[in-house]
Order: structure tokens, then C-alpha cells, then sequence
């Protein structure tokens, strides 16, 4: 379906329901031409349906920066690093050591939970809350090794995270 179609309608439902769901948009910063081309299309499509719009850095899971530069132009950042705050023109957070991993739960349609919000698929797994209860998987082995894998980085850096699932996220070169 059309993405934007969509917006427009949850505005509209919220609306005529008279809900008070906050409705709230994304959008990866890039530069350049594709920022102004991006800024146009939010401004006039998406801003004045939703209570807010943020900017999120361009990170990739998918191949290493290097290839995403030569590729397409754009460097991404490793890791999770929140918002792009408009003030600074940097990412609100360090991307290590990963912050999702200790806050927030990620589970998907099929009942299995992701270590992250990447996990679109079983690669971040961490279990299935169809056999174990949530609490379980959140305190399980899994989550726990990621965890403290997580905290090294603070004095090792991304090599802290080799051999675990978070390696992918951190599988860049400068």
C-alpha cells in the first residue's frame, strides 16, 4: 500500500474517533539533493498529519559502509544511535554500547523476540514466547551475553561484539 495514503488515514481516523493516540513519523537524514527532496515531500505529505517527525541516522545492517558509500554516495553509523538531533546535527546518543538491548523488548508477528529493533527476521532472535514468558527470554542467556558484550564495548570498542549477533550491526569499515 501507499505508505503516505496511510498516514493521511490514521490522521483521519484518529480524528473522527476522537482518539488520542500520538501519531508519530520517521525518516532516515541523508544530504544533499536527497535531503531537500525528502524535507519537500515530508513537509507537504507527512508534518501536518502527525504530532511529530524525527530524523533518524543512516545506519545499515544490510552491507558495510564502505560499500554504502561507494554504492550510494551515504555513510552510515554503526549501532543504534537514537534520533538525529537538528540542533547539533549529530545522532542524540553513542551507538555503543547499544541502548535497545537494555530498554526496550522487540517482538515480532510470529512471537519471537529480537534483541533489537533490526530484528525483522530470526537472525537477531532471542526466543519464543510461545514456550517462555517474556521476563524469561528479557533476563535469559541470550539477552545477558549480548548485554555484557554490550558494556565491553565501552573499554574495547566494536571488537567486544565479535561473536555475537550485535557483530552485525557493527560490521563496518571506515
Amino acid at each position: 500500500g501507499d505508505a503516505l495514503a496511510n498516514i493521511r488515514a490514521a490522521h483521519e481516523v484518529r480524528r473522527r474517533g476522537g482518539y488520542r493516540t500520538g501519531l508519530f513519523a520517521s525518516s532516515i537524514r541523508y544530504d544533499g539533493a536527497q535531503l531537500a527532496k525528502m524535507e519537500k515531500l515530508l513537509a507537504e505529505r507527512v508534518i501536518p498529519y502527525v504530532d511529530e517527525h524525527y530524523w533518524l541516522p543512516l545506519y545499515s545492517m544490510a552491507m558495510r559502509s564502505s560499500e554504502l558509500r561507494k554504492n550510494l554516495g551515504y555513510m552510515p553509523t554503526h549501532g543504534n544511535s537514537g534520533r538525529y538531533d537538528p540542533r547539533t546535527e549529530l545522532p542524540t546518543r553513542s551507538p555503543l554500547p547499544c541502548w535497545s538491548v537494555f530498554t526496550e523488548g522487540h517482538v515480532r508477528v510470529d512471537g519471537h523476540m529480537s534483541a533489537c529493533c533490526f530484528g525483522s527476521d530470526s537472525r537477531f532472535d532471542v526466543g519464543d514466547l510461545s514456550r517462555d514468558s517474556f521476563m524469561d527470554v528479557w533476563h535469559g542467556p541470550e539477552m545477558r551475553e549480548i548485554r555484557a558484550a554490550q558494556i565491553r564495548t565501552e573499554r574495547d570498542g566494536p571488537a567486544a561484539l565479535k561473536g555475537t549477533i550485535c557483530d552485525v550491526c557493527v560490521a563496518y569499515e571506515a
